[in-house]
This record gives structure tokens, C-alpha cells and sequence, in this order.
């Protein structure tokens, strides 16, 4: 498994003589087109087979647009050696190139490159790395990427993404342990450009497993800062509250580790640091974590016990400084209530930024932060809960919370707390929430939704189409250690994106998902899922075998018109 590479450079080519009469909208003048070269490459299936566009494909079809999804240039035609000629491609910035390979009729190969800036004059350069459309695929992996339970996976920059910890052992019994090992304090680089997974020669300094990441982009030093986890989590079917798992506070980490390497400059020549100062004031296991500055400032909150005591040490949250590698003395930011298994989304950034809290609560579903310029000097930010009909939304914890773009978010799935424990996971644990404001006024309203084809938590989710959201995976039982394999498509009503209108699985001609819960996920550049770790049962952290590490395209990845 691995990646396939072009000896020499494929062109896609703006030629003038393609172009016609393609005019420039309101004008009469003819919209300056110029050549684009593509570096093709491509990722093996994960079965081995079929795993080389370049020698199947027939065709392809190229499909450029602007930033916004507005439909600049399609051209389809046959593969001749290296090369690809179009017509057409007017100048601009922020282009999206995507390149669908075709065999015979059905289109089984997609890549997609964003931020293409096509300028007369040069040869303007475009990367792009073909996957397995509607099916799974797996670059080549780091031999020491071994099985691993809630691992964490956030982008660096140009193309890499860093891949964390994880418990890598499991030691079964009536109440099953899932603890660290030298193997958890390893971090890896996937560089989605060449398609590899590589072990960074630097490592944490604390093993983790069920930590968070949060990436800090800075001027001259960009830094992923990794928060808390633990070294130890059980899972008991017989837990008096319906869910097994659980965390000792003793087994639990206050700490955080940075990885830092210089802004313009491969990710991959960075280091983890050893001068970090400080403590949080708790210790936090799936903590929820945001950047709240242009200047290095992290907000850092929640990650106590769920379904007992609220311990009181989780009243406030910690701000972490990464220009100073240390915690400020004074956070001054204090949620309104209790939150454990909850999740955290970025409205808006800027002077002021405000983030979506959402979950792993016994009261009201939602709270919106709003940060404060004087952070520094030790005037914290403000939790409020906004106005809007919310609280029918699934008071679940371990939901998923996924950005659909314009202020709107699906909350999917998770455990709902039902008064005096948890319920068992139900198809029926999904809203959709919209998010509007006036003023210094904020309003959530929700549209509940059901139909998950079968409850879940743990699971990944992405929203790669522009009116389609993807679950995959998951536990499907809060007393057992099950996964499923299930992935379903939601799909939205274009004329009302709030609305969904549909949910249905995969397409049969997609490749199945190996059951699986507990991985690290994240929606890649190019519109992919990048799926790491995770677990389909105990036997997986029973050896020493390679963990799954799998790119999936989801056929909904195609360019719709605008």
C-alpha cells in the first residue's frame, strides 16, 4: 500500500485556441486564461487492488471553480500519455481544480486541488493526489503506527497534518483497561502531497490517549498545543449509570505538550518542547479546546467526569499562551454550567471570537463564548446562553459537532443523559443548528432530526459536499464494546440548507467501512476524511500490528454546478 507517482509532470493546459467565446460576465472582453500543471499522484486501496489510476483510467474529466463553487471551466477527455488539454481556465485566485478519472463510464478516481492561483505567464503548478472515489484508500504507514484507542489528528500547514498519541494497550477482564504505552507518547506526519505517514524523530513528553489538539498558527512559530488525556480509561458493561466508560481523576493529565515548528517551513523538521510552564487547574480527559486570539491565546474548558459528581475545579477554564509556552496566572473565563463529553465550533474569529458549545450537559444544550480583548491582562471572556428554540435539540454527550458552513451545524449522535443516566445510543439523536446574530445578541435555533440508520458515538463525521454530511463508525451500545461499520449520507434541501432532507447509506457501489470506533478524524483540504486509529475491538490493542490509517472519498466529493 502506498503511493504511485508520475515520472514526469501531467498537464492540465489552458489553451486560447480552446477557449471560444468564453466572455467575462458584463463585459465584452474575453477572460485571460492560462496554463495549469498538474502533479499527479496517487494512494493504494486499502484492499491492494485496483489501485493504479494511470494504467485503467480512460478518460478524466476537469472541473475548475472559483472559490465559492461558481463552475469556470469543465472539460472531459482521453488520457493521452502524460498529458491533459482544456480550454479555458480564466486567471484568478482561489481556484478548486478537480480531476475525476474515468473507467469505461463510471468515475472511480477523484483529486482535488484548493487555492490554485492560475496566472498568465507561469506554469502555475497544481499537487494533486488521486483516492479511490467513493471507497477507502491508505498511504503508506509509519511500521511503529500501531492499533490505537482515541488517538488525535489536527493540520498543520501545506499539506501536513499531525497525528498523536492513543491508547496502544488493553488488558480485558469484567471492567476492560485501556492504557498508554512508550508507543502513546509518539506523534506522526502525514504529508497528504506524497501520500506518507512517518514517525516524527521528537515525541511527546507525557503518554496520552484521549487528548485534545488545537493547532496555533503564529507569525515566525506555529505550534499544535496537545491537552491533557490520560494514561488509563476503563470501560465496565455493568456501570450502574449505562455507560462503561469511564476515567480515574488519578490516571488523568493537567499538563499539555507542544509541538512547534517555523511558520513558511515543513512542519516536518519541527520538535516538541520541553520548556513548557504550568499546570491547568483540572485535570482534563476530552477536553473541549479553541483558539480565542490572533496572538496565541487557547481557551481550554470542560474534560471532567460524566454522568456523577461535577467537581467544582472544573468551573473554570485554563488559557493557554503559546508565544510564552505557559498558562496564564488568571483565565477569569467561567462557564455557566457543567459540560463533560461535550464539543466546541468556531463561529466567528477576529477582535472578538465566538465559539458554539454544544452537549455533554445535564442542563441547557447550548452556551456561546465571547472572548475578551483584555485576556492578557486578566479580564477573561463570557459565557451566555443565547436566545432561540435549542433545548429540543438531543441532550446527548460524545456528539459529534460539524461545521455545514454559514453559521450552521449538525450535531449528531452521542449518549443522552435522560435524568438519572444514560439512554442507549438512538437513530434518533441529531439537530441541526443555525446560528444568527444582532448586535451583541445571539439566537440558536434547532431542527431536530432522526433516522441515523443506528445510534452511535465515537464515530467520525464530515461534511465534504456541499448539501451532504457523512457519519461513519462508531460503538453502537454504551454496555458493550461494539462498533458498526454503518455510514450514512445526509443530505440537505439546497433550497433551505437548514432542512435535511434525506438519509440513506452509502451508495452499494461504495467500498464497505471496516467497523470501527475511537478514531481520530478530519476533513482534509481536498474534501477527503482522514481516519486514524480507532478500534473494531479489544484484539486490535492486542498486537502489534499496524493500525488503520485510511483516506475516504465519499462520492458526494463531485463538483455541483453553481
Amino acid at each position: 500500500m502506498g503511493l504511485r507517482t508520475l515520472t514526469s509532470r501531467a498537464r492540465v493546459v489552458a489553451s486560447v485556441a480552446g477557449l471560444g467565446s468564453l466572455i467575462a460576465c458584463g463585459t465584452a472582453e474575453p477572460v485571460p486564461v492560462a496554463p495549469v500543471a498538474l502533479v499527479a499522484r496517487a494512494l493504494s486501496t486499502c484492499s491492494g487492488g485496483g489501485g493504479d489510476p494511470f494504467s485503467e483510467v480512460n478518460a478524466v474529466e476537469v472541473t475548475v471553480q472559483d472559490k465559492d463553487g461558481g463552475l469556470l471551466q469543465n472539460a472531459r477527455t482521453g488520457l493521452s500519455g502524460n498529458q491533459v488539454n482544456i480550454g479555458g481556465v480564466p486567471e484568478g485566485e482561489d481556484r478548486i481544480v478537480t480531476i475525476t478519472g474515468f473507467v469505461g463510464d463510471d468515475a472511480r478516481w477523484f483529486a482535488r486541488s484548493t487555492q490554485v492561483d492560475v496566472e498568465r505567464g507561469r506554469d502555475n503548478p497544481v499537487n494533486a493526489t488521486f483516492s479511490r472515489l467513493g471507497g477507502f484508500s491508505c498511504p503508506q504507514t509509519d511500521a511503529e503506527f500501531t492499533h490505537r484507542l482515541f488517538p488525535a489528528v489536527t493540520a498543520l500547514d501545506g499539506g501536513f497534518y499531525l497525528v498523536s498519541g492513543g491508547f496502544t494497550n488493553v488488558t480485558p477482564g469484567a471492567t476492560t483497561a485501556f492504557t498508554t504505552t512508550d508507543g502513546s507518547k509518539k506523534a506522526f506526519i502525514y504529508d497528504s502531497q506524497t501520500g506518507g505517514l512517518t514517525r516524527l524523530e521528537s515525541a511527546m513528553t507525557t503518554a496520552r490517549g484521549a487528548h485534545t489538539a488545537v493547532t496555533v498558527r503564529g507569525a515566525t512559530k506555529s505550534q499544535v498545543i496537545l491537552i491533557g488525556g490520560a494514561t488509563k480509561m476503563t470501560f465496565d458493561p455493568a456501570a450502574a449509570n449505562g455507560f462503561g466508560w469511564a476515567f480515574d481523576i488519578a490516571d488523568a493529565h493537567s499538563s499539555v505538550d507542544v509541538f512547534e515548528w517555523t511558520t513558511g517551513e515543513s512542519p516536518a523538521s519541527g520538535a516538541f518542547l520541553t520548556d513548557v510552564q504550568g499546570v491547568m487547574v483540572a485535570k482534563r480527559v476530552f477536553a473541549t479546546a479553541a483558539n480565542i486570539s490572533s496572538d496565541g491565546l487557547v481557551l481550554i474548558c470542560d474534560g471532567g467526569p460524566w454522568g456523577g459528581a461535577e467537581p467544582p475545579e472544573y468551573a473554570e477554564c485554563d488559557v493557554f499562551d503559546g508565544t510564552a509556552h505557559a498558562f496564564l496566572d488568571n483565565s477569569y473565563n467561567f462557564p455557566r454550567q457543567y459540560r463533560a463529553g461535550g464539543s466546541v465550533a468556531t463561529i466567528e474569529t477576529g477582535d472578538v471570537t465566538r465559539l458554539l458549545y454544544v452537549g455533554g450537559t445535564k442542563g441547557r444544550m447550548v452556551e456561546i463564548y465571547r472572548s475578551s480583548t483584555e485576556q492578557r491582562a486578566g479580564s477573561g471572556g463570557t459565557f451566555t446562553f443565547p436566545e432561540g428554540n435549542y433545548d429540543d435539540a438531543p441532550r446527548t454527550s460524545f456528539g459529534s459537532l460539524t461545521s455545514l458552513g454559514n453559521n450552521r451545524f449538525a450535531y449528531i449522535a452521542g449518549v443522552r443523559w435522560n435524568g438519572s443516566g444514560f439512554d442507549q445510543p438512538s437513530t434518533d439523536n441529531a439537530a441541526i443548528l443555525t446560528v444568527s446574530e444582532s448586535g451583541a445578541s445571539t439566537t440558536v435555533e434547532a431542527l431536530p432530526f432522526g433516522g441515523l440508520s443506528v445510534g452511535r458515538y465515537f464515530h467520525t463525521a464530515g461534511a465534504p459536499g456541499v448539501d451532504r454530511l457523512t457519519l461513519l463508525g462508531g460503538f453502537t451500545s454504551g454496555k458493550t464494546l461494539d462498533a458498526t461499520g454503518s455510514v450514512v449520507q445526509v443530505q440537505f434541501d439546497p433550497g433551505d440548507p437548514t432542512l435535511p432532507i434525506g438519509l440513506a447509506p452509502a451508495p452499494e457501489t461504495e467500498d464497505a467501512f471496516g467497523a470501527r470506533a475511537g478514531a481520530a478524524s478530519l476533513l482534509l483540504a481536498n474534501d477527503t476524511i482522514l481516519i486514524a486509529g480507532g478500534i473494531g475491538g479489544t484484539a486490535d490493542l492486542e498486537t502489534t500490528a499496524q493500525g488503520a490509517f485510511e483516506i475516504y472519498t465519499p462520492s458526494v466529493v463531485l463538483p455541483v454546478a453553481k
